[in-house]
């Protein structure tokens, strides 16, 4: 029922609150037509990709190759094709890897902050499917928020508390049930 509701609330926002052209521009493209170069960039580097599938074709080569292909000399517009067509499926299965230990490094911190991190993590990946994100700093930030918190909060939640020894009673350090500060005051 909830779900429902939010996209019924969606179905009358978008055209009730989004300027026409925006709209426009999302839905069609602009006059530069961004969206049908977005889809050119895709199919390129996808066929980057095929001639080299295992390792593509090097870091930072995706503009050379797409241009020697007669496209524009731009990344991806997707992440997850930019890093296929510059380093194959090798490249993507690091990467992949390197996400999931994200991931699981998220999924251990206390709900707010794991909140918080999935909440960024997943506005990152929507802007991934449109842009390559792996060019922008704010990409290795994130990761690295993550990496901190979580080892920060592992730290602080690891800090061993002051131990209290048992004496026997009658022994020469016996204090009587007094701590070794009042002793010493």
């Amino acid at each position: 029922l909830l779900l429902v509701l939010a996209l019924a609330c969606v179905v009358w926002l978008v055209p009730n609150v989004v300027p026409s052209a925006l709209l426009e521009r999302v839905t069609e493209g602009t006059e530069a037509g961004t969206f049908a170069l977005r889809q050119d960039q895709w199919r390129l580097g996808l066929e980057i990709w095929d001639d080299s599938p295992l390792i593509g074709v090097g870091a930072g080569g995706f503009i050379t190759a797409v241009t020697e292909r007669g496209g524009r000399a731009l990344g991806a517009h997707n992440t997850f094709v930019q890093i296929l067509a510059d380093n194959g499926a090798v490249g993507l299965g690091l990467q992949l890897m390197a996400w999931l230990l994200l991931l699981r490094q998220t999924l251990r911190l206390p709900r707010s902050e794991r909140a918080l991190w999935l909440g960024a993590a997943l506005v990152w990946t929507i802007c991934a499917m449109v842009t390559s994100l792996d060019w922008y700093k704010i990409t290795w930030l994130l990761y690295g928020w993550i990496m901190v918190e979580h080892t920060v909060l592992r730290t602080s939640s690891t800090d061993t508390p002051p131990v209290s020894v048992a004496l026997p009673a009658g022994s020469a350090t016996d204090t009587g049930g007094v701590s070794v500060d009042e002793v010493r005051s």
